[in-house]
């Protein structure tokens, strides 16, 4: 966007309710994007991969880091005015690997575009939606039925959603579109992840 328009400017939608009277809710994420299996194997072969993925997982500010994210310098990326890492014309493509997606260190608020205005940017939402955060109570359960059928009953709902949102269905089809979603399996994912729950609390 900034090659098109340098004076571009983004900004972050805190969530607000239709009647703007309704306290917002904003659904805080995981805290981790998936994980990484290792298969079973001998002992030397397990402790040299989690060597690898060790490395992968480096720090931002680390050498590691500022190698796995931009490259080679003077080839992949070179140094703004201000110390920045910026990739260079052909630079993301020499190196489109996911890393990321193995393993990776804790998420640092920084994009060497525009730094400072980036991380004021991204702090700013967060502190904005924190106090209106509400956690997954299913975090560290299990529901057999969502392990199955959870992705394609998620893509239901959302296809609905955009339905609706973009005005190429009625807001009337929501009702059977979440009575679908329920038969469908909806209810017996609220019912495993209900017995999960009691356990839980009874330990």
């Amino acid at each position: 966007m900034l090659q098109s328009d340098p004076n571009a400017q983004l900004d972050i939608v805190t969530p607000f309710s239709a009647d703007g009277k309704t306290a917002a809710v904003y659904f805080l994420g995981t805290g981790n994007f998936g994980g990484s299996v290792l298969k079973k194997a001998a002992p030397d072969r397990i402790k040299e991969i989690l060597g690898v993925l060790n490395y992968f997982g480096a720090p931002f500010g680390s050498q590691e880091s500022l190698l796995l994210t931009y490259g080679l310098k003077d080839i992949d990326f070179t140094y703004d005015a201000d110390g920045n890492p910026t990739p260079t014309a052909g630079g993301f493509a020499s190196h489109p690997v996911p890393w990321a997606f193995m393993t990776h260190g804790p998420v640092a608020i920084y994009n060497a575009v525009r730094a400072r205005d980036y991380a004021n940017l991204i702090h700013g939402a967060e502190q904005a939606s924190i106090p209106i955060g509400v956690q997954d109570a299913t975090l560290g359960l299990y529901s057999t039925t969502n392990g199955k059928q959870g992705p394609s009953l998620r893509q239901m709902i959302n296809d609905g959603i955009a339905g609706v949102v973009s005005g190429r269905q009625p807001m009337s089809d929501w009702d059977q579109l979440v009575r679908d979603w329920r038969a469908k399996g909806g209810d017996q994912i609220r019912e495993e992840y209900q017995q999960a729950l009691t356990a839980r609390a009874n330990k």
